[in-house]
């Protein structure tokens, strides 16, 4: 019981730090309502379904249109063992961040994970509609042709759906970058160490996803803008509620 008194307290004082009251998130109150929490909850899922199931599966199985001959391509060499890093650790790093902001919530200050939420949704939202408007390829995919000539489905038993969590053509703009600007933005609660490593795997990241030839330069570019405008637009719509 002591333990998690001062967790709690821990938490309460870190909520009402500096850093955080300079952050636009700060306007929000720590205990968000059970509407910021659905709205949040219900947007992240409905975008993220229409990612996999509508935008992934298109760009993956209608010719895309243009491949760039990015410079940097020319200045960092090819090597996949990046993937551990872009695929393998950002993938358990987010789930770590998602579980400590849970835990965040339980403790009392439940404004990053709504936060990252609505973010997330946001940033999906203009994501898609970027991969769907602007038809680019991957530089080892040959322009005007397509991943799949069949929409590859996932198969739930009673019906199967258009599926596509990775895709390959769907490069405009990062969204591992612009989670991880979304994290950084969301997490001046959380100790400078911590914050820290995120920083460092962003940098490591954004060279990994280059090395891998996972994003093109502009991907990366663009990232931070949409990110930075998904973060400021889901602290309006919350404050809202």
């Amino acid at each position: 019981m002591g333990i998690w008194r001062s967790a709690k307290d821990w938490v309460a004082r870190r909520a009402h730090t500096p850093a955080v009251l300079r952050d636009i998130g700060g306007r929000l109150p720590p205990h968000m309502p059970w509407t910021a929490w659905g709205l949040a909850s219900v947007s992240f899922v409905c975008v993220y379904f229409w990612l996999f199931s509508f935008v992934h599966v298109r760009a993956d199985t209608t010719a895309c249109q243009l491949r760039l001959d990015d410079p940097l391509y020319h200045v960092i060499p090819l090597n996949l063992w990046w993937d551990y890093v872009t695929v393998w650790t950002y993938m358990g790093l987010t789930l770590t961040c998602v579980l400590l902001m849970i835990v965040q919530a339980v403790l009392g200050d439940a404004r990053p994970i709504t936060r990252f939420g609505m973010g997330l949704a946001i940033m999906g939202l203009i994501r898609g509609m970027c991969i769907w408007l602007v038809p680019l390829c991957r530089v080892n995919s040959e322009p005007g042709t397509a991943t799949f000539q069949v929409a590859p489905v996932l198969d739930l038993g009673f019906a199967q759906i258009p599926w596509r969590m990775w895709a390959k053509n769907d490069m405009l703009f990062s969204g591992h970058v612009g989670e991880f600007i979304l994290l950084l933005r969301l997490t001046r609660s959380w100790p400078r160490w911590a914050r820290s490593f995120l920083w460092v795997f962003s940098a490591l990241q954004i060279f990994g996803l280059l090395s891998t030839r996972g994003h093109y330069t502009v991907d990366i570019i663009l990232a931070f803008p949409c990110a930075y405008f998904a973060d400021r637009m889901a602290v309006h719509v919350l404050a809202a509620i």
